[in-house]
């Protein structure tokens, strides 16, 4: 009885000592593999680096071919909304050839990534607050929008939700018009240049101004503005629309 509990205890005993010599290898082990591992990796790096630096680098002023003008115009596209023109004016800047230009927009339209109709609806819904319909239409057709477009978009706009715009941009900017002999003058122009019809500002600065009374500079002013309005030489303010 007593050898066979001695046995016992011995037993115990060396497989204790052999899960101590196990574990004592173990991590010798796991240690030289990451030391191992560690050095490959940095030896990779450096050779990738070295192998990076001797390839020659991309000209940036490569011309771009189809595909990679394809490519470009889908990144472009996911990052906002472009005009056809917009476009078209992107790819010229990467001296993509004419023909190319041509067959990528064709192939934008046909996927309906490309609507200059589209473009315009929301243009002027994203701007008919502050703006009014001939600063608009200006707007768009520097953008290269069609006039049959931009008609379409511009019909959208309500003559009555246009007037009150009219008043609320009178009433945020009344700061800008504080000198009572100059206050109508610079409203009418501040108004004008925001493409806001002639009537609309002067029934805005009618309602505004309590005694309705213009005064000889507001009245030749008017006329000088609605004359430049009429053949298109009135510049407007444009919002930063970044292209």
């Amino acid at each position: 009885m007593q050898n066979n509990s001695l046995l016992v205890i011995k037993l115990v005993k060396y497989q204790k000592v052999q899960s101590l010599i196990n574990s004592i290898h173990k991590s010798i082990w796991y240690d030289r593999y990451f030391i191992v591992t560690s050095k490959k990796r940095k030896l990779d790096s450096v050779s990738q680096r070295k192998q990076r630096q001797r390839q020659p680098k991309k000209d940036k002023n490569v011309p771009y071919d189809q595909k990679r003008a394809w490519n470009y115009s889908l990144w472009l596209l996911g990052r906002q909304l472009y005009t056809r023109k917009g476009i078209e004016d992107k790819l010229k800047k990467k001296e993509t050839s004419p023909e190319d230009i041509e067959i990528v927009l064709d192939k934008l339209v046909d996927y309906k990534l490309l609507d200059d109709e589209n473009y315009a609806r929301i243009y002027v819904r994203s701007r008919k607050r502050d703006k009014g319909k001939h600063a608009l239409k200006q707007e768009l057709k520097r953008k290269g929008i069609s006039e049959e477009h931009i008609e379409f978009a511009l019909d959208t706009l309500d003559e009555a939700e246009q007037r009150e715009n009219v008043n609320t941009l009178l009433f945020r900017n009344r700061w800008r018009f504080q000198d009572p002999k100059k206050a109508r003058t610079k409203a009418y122009a501040f108004l004008q240049r925001r493409g806001f019809d002639s009537d609309m500002i002067r029934d805005a600065l009618e309602s505004s101004f309590v005694d309705g009374i213009y005064d000889e500079t507001t009245r030749e002013l008017e006329e000088d503005l609605d004359s430049q309005a009429l053949f298109g030489e009135n510049e407007f303010d444009e919002e930063q629309y970044d292209d």
